[in-house]
């Protein structure tokens, strides 16, 4: 980085020394240089105004600094919002529970996400099938400590996941399984599965017919198993009970076939659920709420326009027009908790403004005086900026005409005709425009009012498992109704300040953005999202210095993983986009190399000796990529040293010492050097099934 000047490290007087010496040189009239001289006092008026220019120039404000951090991209990062997932009981009967219901821990509210069908009835089996392997886990899934493979330990087609009901679900019931899927992996996952490369398959039930009949998949947050989420099955035909051969109970049962799944691991799934949703640490007081009308009506799913109070608007000629109560109807339907819109006149552009009844005194922010520069007093503790939008009203003769304002950052980058404000959130003031950057408020007198807020607890919204267990506005549609989070809230913190915006940008700059080392190749293919790869090595080819072959080992619980076509194919093209142009790319699956070791081995206790704990102490180290672990300090084509055997042997207890030692080893690049070490190609991993232990009597 180059080095600042500092442009203010002259003061006053020695600018003015600096000045003085210098009238000589243009004028030699100049003779009296005392304080009572005209020329002398303008000399110290242009000092001063030198001194000053320099101090500003010298400055870096706040403001500034937000200005270069947008060049780099940085724009001012709101705060993370926890989530959970909440788990609902207590049902006496089907209902809905819809979308933004306000739940409550300690002085946390939650809301939930979406609308939820909640089915009265239970899990009463879990089985899987791989192969000829069946499993029953119906107790591993009842179970807090306790996990099970939900296809299988090994991965393979037609691998099967059968889920059981006590009771049939109805044709047209949207059931919404959730999969808590555990996260402790060798090598985790790196962000979102974009490639969705996963395990694919169908969804089938067992109908009337005394057959399995497909049924559609409708929604999938678990990115294909590979992480705990959410996933809707649509009833789509009439169930019929039935047993499956290990199951004790005779169930209504819902199937999943395994159809393809690639180099992926087998989940381990810590239970599978009934109506669980998921919840973020949000309150919405006020919402917009668009409204797609289908001839002259539309229907909305969310809780606060079916519990609080609504108005409607329409669009036109760039302002907002509130509805008249006798030229709509709203109508709430119990079952459902929908609110069904119907408008006498469609417009083209309509939309709803739901708040609670306890927002109602803070909606009103004051009338407008028409200056600029218009300053409003506001609750904005905890608000959610990018949430908040308020309404200038512009009277008209039988109406007010409504225009948005939004907030942003700062009136930098406003025009004059922006409808904009800003906020002091420390002193809980809003901040309006002066008409050149930033928008007035239309004339004196004409109303200002709230139509979107929103808060949430930032930081403080990641609470443990279990604290949100009640809601916040007791429902009577809802009184049966028993609730608990199930997992820990998390991902909620503060908005980023500038200092840390700027490691942020520092720590952008450090991430590799183009490959041009064989370093780069590998961080690359190593944190691809959504794919979990064990190891990497990049080889310049041998015949050809612009290619680069990318050695590539993916993790998925087996022994010796290979990756298949289409990762090879996927890696390919993820990393295409980051290569020279003239580089060229291949990616190819490592050469594994059977290992063999015999040995003689003297120690003072024969029949105490553990030869098979030994033998797995040297099976371990010579599979560097084995189903529970990754050696993270080998590296692909590491020889075998004949030393490293021997020490390992040597530090187990009750050996004295090594008598003989054979290394054996077959495959393509292999070599024995003259010390008995083992070379590999650069590509290939050592890996170890064999080891043969003869024991001798050491005082013998």
């Amino acid at each position: 980085m180059l080095p600042l000047e500092n442009l203010d490290k002259k003061s006053f007087k020695d600018l003015l020394k600096e000045s003085r010496k210098r009238i000589h040189s243009f004028t030699k009239e100049w003779s009296d240089e005392n304080y009572h001289d005209p020329g002398i006092t303008l000399l110290e008026m242009f000092t001063w105004l030198t001194e000053m220019q320099r101090y500003y120039l010298n400055r870096v404000t706040k403001n500034n600094h937000a200005k270069f951090l947008k060049f780099y991209g940085i724009e001012d990062k709101e705060q993370g919002i926890a989530s959970t997932y909440i788990a609902i009981g207590g049902m006496n009967k089907d209902m809905t529970l819809p979308k933004g219901v306000k739940l409550f821990a300690e002085d946390q509210v939650f809301e939930t996400e979406k609308t939820i069908s909640l089915v009265n009835n239970t899990i009463n089996g879990v089985v899987t099938i791989s192969g000829n392997e069946e499993l029953d886990c119906t107790h591993l899934n009842n179970s807090k400590d306790f996990f099970y493979y939900g296809f299988g330990e090994r991965l393979k087609k037609k691998n099967k996941l059968f889920i059981g009901f006590a009771k049939p679900l109805e044709k047209g019931t949207k059931v919404e399984f959730f999969f808590d899927i555990g996260k402790d992996y060798p090598v985790p996952l790196k962000g979102e599965n974009i490639y969705q490369y996963g395990i694919k398959g169908k969804w089938y039930i067992y109908t009337k017919e005394g057959k399995w009949e497909n049924t559609p998949c409708t929604g999938d947050t678990t990115d294909l198993f590979s992480k705990t989420g959410i996933l809707s099955i649509l009833i789509n035909q009439e169930m019929e009970r039935t047993s499956i051969d290990l199951s004790v109970n005779s169930c209504f049962w819902i199937m999943f076939e395994v159809e393809e799944f690639g180099s992926h691991v087998s989940p381990k799934i810590d239970s599978i659920r009934l109506n669980v949703v998921k919840a973020k640490n949000i309150h919405e007081k006020s919402k917009v709420i668009e409204l797609p009308l289908t001839n002259g009506q539309v229907e909305v799913e969310d809780c606060l326009s079916f519990y609080g109070k609504c108005i409607i608007q329409y669009f036109s000629d760039g302002y907002w027009t509130d509805l008249k109560d006798s030229t709509y109807t709203l109508e709430r339907d119990m079952r459902t908790k929908k609110v069904r819109v119907k408008v006498y006149e469609e417009y083209e552009k309509m939309r709803m403004i739901a708040y609670e009844d306890h927002f109602e005194p803070y909606r009103i922010l004051g009338k407008s005086n028409g200056l600029p520069n218009q300053v409003f007093k506001g609750r904005l503790k905890d608000i959610i900026p990018s949430s908040f939008i308020i309404q200038a009203g512009k009277k008209m003769k039988d109406q007010i005409l409504w225009k948005d304002f939004k907030y942003v950052d700062s009136f930098v980058s406003s025009e004059s005709k922006d409808a904009h404000f800003t906020c002091d959130f420390e002193q809980d003031l809003i901040h309006f425009g002066n008409g050149e950057r930033g928008r007035i408020p239309f004339s004196m007198g004409d109303p200002l009012r709230i139509v979107s807020f929103a808060t949430s607890n930032k930081e403080r919204g990641n609470i443990k498992e279990g604290e949100i267990n009640q809601f916040l506005y007791p429902l009577d549609d809802f009184k049966t109704l028993n609730i608990k989070s199930i997992t820990p809230a998390e991902g909620g913190r503060e908005k980023m300040n500038q200092i840390e915006e700027k490691k942020s940008v520092l720590q952008e700059y450090k991430e590799i953005h183009r490959a041009v080392t064989k370093e780069d190749y590998e961080y690359l293919a190593k944190n691809i999202h959504g794919i979990r790869i064990a190891m990497t090595k990049a080889i310049v080819h041998e015949e050809n210095e612009n290619t680069v072959v990318l050695v590539v080992v993916p993790y998925n619980g087996m022994k010796n993983p290979k990756p298949d076509e289409k990762l090879l194919k996927m890696i390919r093209k993820y990393l295409d986009e980051y290569r020279l142009i003239t580089t060229k790319i291949e990616v190819i699956s490592p050469e594994y190399i059977e290992v063999a070791i015999k040995c003689v081995i003297a120690t003072d206790n024969i029949s105490k000796f553990d030869q098979v704990k030994l033998q797995e102490k040297i099976k371990k180290y010579l599979s560097p990529v084995s189903t529970h672990e990754i050696n993270r300090e080998y590296e692909i084509g590491t020889p075998v040293y004949k030393s490293e055997i021997l020490r390992i042997i040597n530090e187990f207890e009750a050996v004295q010492y090594v008598s003989k030692l054979w290394m054996d080893a077959n495959g393509k690049g292999v070599v024995r050097d003259k010390n008995g070490n083992i070379l590999l190609g650069e590509n290939s991993i050592y890996f170890c099934e064999k080891v043969e232990i003869e024991l001798i009597d050491y005082e013998e």
